[in-house]
């Protein structure tokens, strides 16, 4: 839906993302290091352009939206950026396992679809993207708490692959 929306609305939806983000707390599953590298990522993205900023949301869409489908390889340059998409989508799917199939989850989803659909129809209130976007991290780092050890290490070693 943002993707959908003017470039004001991208912007709008980027700069609440990453004021979220800079309080967002993933310690199962992100060792220090990726931790640094994170908030660098969060503030480069801060400083993005309007198009810039709706290529980023674009390539995550497509990340997310294709990540049961095959991956093409045009050359062995792409390789690196194959593997780190592999492993995102790998993550993504931990996550699939501990936040989704719960009625109150599904409830919590549609939402904030239904408060998404507000936001991209309405004419300014930015709180509504910013509390859209908190509430979708903090159901990101509950399920990360709801990670056994051995699931959370193994995506704390998949982030750390991914932000290198």
């Amino acid at each position: 839906m943002i993707l959908k929306t003017n470039d004001r609305k991208v912007k709008q939806a980027s700069d609440a993302l990453t004021e979220v983000l800079k309080d967002a707390v993933f310690v199962k599953i992100m060792d220090w290091e990726s931790h640094k590298k994170f908030k660098i990522l969060i503030r480069k993205l801060e400083y993005k352009n309007e198009e810039e900023t709706r290529i980023v949301f674009l390539i995550l869409k497509n990340v997310i939206a294709n990540r049961n489908q095959p991956i093409k390889i045009y050359g062995a340059e792409n390789m690196k950026l194959v593997n780190k998409t592999v492993v995102l989508q790998a993550i993504l799917n931990e996550f699939d396992k501990v936040i989704f199939g719960d009625h109150n989850n599904t409830k919590q989803w549609d939402n904030l679809l239904q408060k998404l659909e507000e936001w991209t129809n309405a004419s300014e209130y930015r709180n509504i993207i910013t509390k859209i976007w908190s509430e979708l991290i903090s159901i990101i780092e509950k399920g990360a708490e709801k990670m056994t050890e051995e699931v959370a290490q193994t995506v704390r070693e998949n982030i750390r692959f991914v932000l290198d």
